[in-house]
């Protein structure tokens, strides 16, 4: 199953939710949440919007998709399932 969703969007991620629950009757019990985007630019040019979006795909989303994942999980009863989230290389610093 593929689906287009929007992670920064809790209805839309409910949208999907119901979806999944309507063709599986039962929600995954296992996510892999690897949405991120970058805007990279100079701190004093960067619009607040281009940075509102970073903040709301990169936490935001995290927090949703783990939120109503983990919610659905519970629901079910599902006690082994795994959310797992994965950040981007972008973040990792080298020395």
């Amino acid at each position: 199953m593929t689906v287009t969703l929007d992670v920064s969007s809790t209805d839309s991620l409910e949208s999907v939710m119901k979806e999944v629950l309507g063709k599986y009757k039962t929600p995954p019990d296992a996510v892999v949440n690897s949405a991120g985007i970058t805007m990279d630019g100079y701190l004093l040019k960067m619009a607040d919007d281009r940075f509102d979006n970073v903040i709301k795909v990169n936490l935001k989303g995290t927090y949703l998709v783990n939120k109503i994942t983990a919610n659905a999980m519970k629901t079910a009863k599902i006690d082994y399932g795994s959310i797992v989230n994965i950040s981007s290389i972008v973040g990792e610093l080298y020395l």
